[in-house]
């Protein structure tokens, strides 16, 4: 699907720093890009997190979460024998609230004209307005914008017209990734009191699809599910594009406190889930019992045999799947595999679970390609998917030229400081010119 792994060679960027804000912790990776493109993973960090803080992957407490960052990019550093202090990252943004939409613009010429640069952006901020004026006003906004395809004069298209081509009438689609305008706020607020440049930004599926999928997927489409700790993402790719995107507010979470209300410790409840969690009982061979430690009464058992354990992780992941079943119906022409992600892609029996409900063979979606051989197994495992996703795309980022930033002058408001403008503008305009 991606290129074939290949062995270590000199060294020749500095080091990359992506962040991941989970749901319940803060994740940050340091890697080099060699000159074959594979990524050596030089640390990783983790610092836990509770709900007043972060919660469902949105920052709630933004001087909290800019200590933090701080502080971890402050161990990173002196993990990996950083020569001078990491002081800049990427990130991917996401959470419950994010959601895809599709969006029609269309230009009259009057008469065959060059399609320039001005009619393309004119067109961009269209979308963006719509979105802030028709999805719940001003509390929405666009968090990326994607051109799907364009119709110039009636003929199709899918790239960008450039001004040498011309047309009297310009259609367009684009595909908006929209969501509450205080996960942006909050998440910038957070790298402006953490002292560190957010050099850019991508929304959670494009990191994803770039780690899994890379740029020479050749197969008719796929569908890529991401269980998280508090929400399932699912999205479809197609045609070089993401058509569909959806965001359930459920999790592995809500299946650890499922077992948890059974009388035992949530932390006994999320060794049980990643070690008996069987989504289907036809993943074991014997019903053997647990016993494990009351927290309701002192001295006494809680007795669980692994058919009650996969009814209750069963129960749940029907909860999950069911709403994303429906939408995959609808788009079963623009897929034709399923690929899952995400730290709840461990649970026992997922994959023949998924096989079975939609009907076609499920499988892990793999990032291992992008990484060096010498790569701990540990950074293969499905929830770094985000994570080495963003790496891939922040390499790619620094290496176009016309992304290079004046440092000195950005410092140290980055991406902050231009949005402090525009909100003094009353414009809120985010868009990733991918």
């Amino acid at each position: 699907m991606k290129k074939d792994k290949k062995e270590k060679a000199p060294a020749l960027s500095e080091p990359l720093v992506a962040i991941d804000l989970g749901s319940y912790s803060i994740k940050a990776i340091a890697a080099q890009c060699l000159s074959n493109s594979p990524l050596h993973i030089l640390g990783y960090e983790e610092k836990p997190m509770n709900q007043s803080i972060i919660s469902h992957g949105l920052v709630v407490n933004s001087s909290e979460v800019g200590y933090v960052i701080s502080e971890i990019l402050k161990k990173l550093g002196n993990r990996i024998g950083a020569d001078s202090p990491l002081t800049s990252a990427f990130i991917t943004i996401g959470g419950r609230s994010l959601r895809m939409a599709r969006i029609p613009v269309k230009r009259m010429l009057g008469r065959k004209l060059s399609v320039s640069e001005k009619v393309i952006k004119g067109m961009e901020e269209e979308c963006i307005n719509r979105i802030e004026h028709e999805f719940k006003g001003n509390d929405t906004i666009s968090l990326s914008l994607e051109p799907l395809e364009f119709m110039l004069d009636g003929e199709l298209q899918y790239e960008t017209p450039t001004p040498a081509q011309k047309a009297q009438k310009i259609e367009a689609t684009y595909i908006a990734f929209i969501g509450s305008k205080y996960i942006q706020e909050n998440t910038y607020a957070s790298f402006a009191r953490s002292k560190v440049l957010l050099e850019h930004q991508w929304v959670r599926p494009l990191a994803q699809l770039k780690a899994i999928v890379g740029d020479d997927y050749s197969g008719a489409g796929c569908a890529i599910i991401d269980f998280g700790d508090q929400t399932t993402t699912v999205f479809i790719y197609n045609n070089n594009h993401i058509v569909f995107a959806k965001t359930i507010p459920l999790g592995g979470f809500n299946i650890t406190r499922d077992i948890e209300q059974c009388g035992i410790s949530r932390n006994d409840a999320m060794k049980i889930k990643h070690l008996y969690g069987y989504a289907s009982k036809s993943c074991y061979q014997k019903d053997m019992r647990l016993s494990i430690r009351s927290v309701k009464q002192e001295g006494e058992k809680v007795t669980l045999s692994f058919s009650d354990i996969s009814d209750i992780v069963a129960s749940r992941l029907d909860e999950i799947i069911d709403p994303i079943k429906k939408d995959l119906d609808k788009y079963i022409d623009y897929y034709e595999d399923i690929f899952i992600t995400g730290g709840g892609a461990r649970l026992q029996g997922i994959i023949p679970y998924l096989s079975e409900r939609f009907g076609i063979e499920a499988s892990f979606g793999t990032h291992y390609e992008w990484l060096t051989e010498d790569t701990p197994a540990e950074f293969e495992a499905p929830e770094f998917s985000t994570l080495i996703g963003t790496l891939v795309l922040a390499d790619d980022f620094r290496n176009n030229p016309d992304n290079h930033l004046d440092n000195n002058a950005e410092r140290p408001d980055g991406l902050w400081g231009r949005f402090k403008k525009t909100i003094q503008q009353g414009v809120i305009d985010f868009v990733n010119n991918e």
